[in-house]
This record gives C-alpha cells, sequence and structure tokens, in this order.
C-alpha cells in the first residue's frame, strides 16, 4: 500500500473514531478491525523494505568482491606491476582519512 493511501486511511479511521465516540462511547470499536489492517499491512510493508534492504547491501557486496577479484587477478598477470593494486589502495585509503572520511562504508 503506497504511503499516501496509508496515510489517508490512517485519517479515516481516526475521524470515524472521533465522530462515532459522541454518538457513543463504544461506537469507535466498530473501527477496530480497520486500524488492525493498517496495522498488520504497515507490518507487512516494513518486513519487505527490510528484506529489500538486505538484498542491495548483499548484491553490493558481492559486486565488491568481483571488481576486487578482478583487479587482483589482472594484478597477479603482471609481474612488473604485482602488488600494485594493494599499494594503490593503501594511498586512497590514506587519502581519505586525511580528507576526513571516517565512516567505514565510505572508505
Amino acid at each position: 500500500m503506497p504511503l499516501a493511501i496509508d496515510f489517508s486511511v490512517s485519517a479515516v479511521s481516526a475521524s470515524l473514531i472521533v465522530g462515532l465516540s459522541e454518538l457513543n462511547e463504544w461506537a469507535p470499536l466498530a473501527v477496530a478491525p480497520l486500524v488492525g489492517v493498517v496495522w498488520g499491512w504497515n507490518k507487512v510493508n516494513k518486513a519487505k523494505a527490510m528484506e529489500a534492504e538486505k538484498h542491495l547491501k548483499e548484491q553490493e557486496e558481492l559486486y565488491l568482491r568481483t571488481v576486487e577479484s578482478l583487479g587482483l587477478a589482472v594484478d597477479a598477470k603482471d609481474q612488473t606491476t604485482y602488488g600494485h593494486i594493494h599499494r594503490v589502495r593503501a594511498y586512497a585509503m590514506g587519502l581519505a582519512r586525511l580528507c576526513g572520511i571516517k565512516d567505514k562504508n565510505e572508505l
């Protein structure tokens, strides 16, 4: 359920609760199933979003390892520049730290 629809249903539920409470103190209970459905839907959507985020992180790690493996393969093939990729990585990390980047994800 898109966020706008979710907020709209929540607003209608709140309006019904307030409006029905003026008629009878037990009348707002008629809206309880609607509130339960909205709550359940939010819980399902949150779980889906968390699963999608987890998948994205796994894909990002896979891509990083793939690029790193390709770089190591190229580096190992050429004996003249063997170890170059490790030196470049060390220098890049040092420069990033000097620039003030401390977040491990950004490094």
